[in-house]
């Protein structure tokens, strides 16, 4: 399984996505509001990559990595 995060300064967020998530495939993003970071192998590398941005860190709903 592979993991991806998603930056998004405009929200201070940073969302944990597994690589199977219709939400969690890295889309383009204008570098002023964020970015995707990945792809992670383990799901506790992604987490701290998360917590690294300095966003507040969730998981996605609706895969639920």
């Amino acid at each position: 399984m592979v993991y991806w995060v998603n930056e998004d300064r405009p929200t201070n967020s940073a969302m944990v996505h597994r690589g199977d998530c219709p939400y969690g495939v890295p889309r383009y993003k204008k570098s002023e509001d964020g970015r995707w970071h990945g792809p992670y192998y383990t799901l506790g590398k992604a987490e701290l990559v998360a917590r690294d941005t300095g966003h507040e860190v969730s998981k996605c709903q609706t895969c639920k990595p």
